[in-house]
């Protein structure tokens, strides 16, 4: 394979690195200092459209390739690697639904990015980092109604107080485990949804990182992802591509 840019590919990274070089290094060391991203820059970031930029074509995004994508993160990390984290949560958020979505989902989640909005990929928890097994926030069905039931706790979520949609995973077995894993979108307006404390990093300052806390958080059945129990195939296939974004940050 040759890695080698196109010149399209080199007119983005030239046009992204004059981005990063007037509008993030400027404030990378402020942003870091006071532990929050600048305000407007994710308007800013949005009218430069790299909020989107896995979002197809056919969805009225950019549809760029894998080698667009991580010159992108690459760029962005050179000028701070929070902001990077944060624009790119918003692919990896987006992945499982790409990957398991109806086209009614990928629709509503891409139109979200489509104007601005962030997301948000929601899998850790206290117990449960790198074993996706160990989820332990419940999913409980209510057939006659149509919803399901979500409680738990989510920690370590990339722009958990920005974010406008969630991905959210838990487990739909009382016996837990890996085959119980299901996926969710989960708008942050739906009752039963709030944020909690904010971390306190080491880094990554201009990346806000939150807990989520779900309290009898209804979703309606339209919100589940592909099917339950599939969560955790959606989520390897989905860490297997972000791994590549973050390699290209670093």
């Amino acid at each position: 394979m040759d890695f080698a840019l196109n010149e399209e590919q080199l007119e983005l990274q030239e046009m992204v690195r004059e981005f990063v070089e007037k509008e993030i290094t400027p404030y990378a060391a402020e942003m870091d200092a006071e532990n929050h991203m600048r305000d407007g820059l994710i308007d800013k970031a949005n009218e430069m459209g790299l909020l989107n930029v896995i979002v197809p074509e056919e969805l009225d995004g950019p549809g760029l390739d894998s080698i667009s994508v991580a010159t992108i993160y690459e760029e962005l990390g050179k000028g701070c690697a929070g902001v990077a984290t944060s624009l790119a949560a918003n692919s990896l958020a987006t992945v499982p639904v790409l990957l398991a979505g109806t086209d009614e989902q990928k629709k509503m989640y891409c139109d979200i990015l489509n104007n601005g909005g962030l997301a948000a990929f929601a899998l850790t928890e206290p117990g449960a980092g790198s074993d996706a097994g160990g989820v332990s926030t419940r999913a409980v069905h209510n057939k006659e109604e149509g919803t399901y039931t979500l409680n738990g706790t989510k920690m370590f979520i990339t722009n958990g107080g920005l974010a406008e949609i969630f991905l959210v995973f838990a487990n739909t077995r009382k016996t837990g485990g890996i085959r119980g894993l299901t996926a969710f979108i989960v708008p942050k307006d739906t009752p039963g949804f709030s944020v909690g404390k904010h971390e306190e990093k080491l880094g990554l300052h201009g990346s806000p990182t939150a807990e989520i806390v779900f309290t009898d958080c209804i979703v309606p059945k339209e919100n589940l992802l592909g099917a339950e129990g599939k969560g955790f195939k959606i989520a390897m296939q989905t860490l297997d591509g972000g791994r590549i974004g973050i390699a290209a940050q670093a």
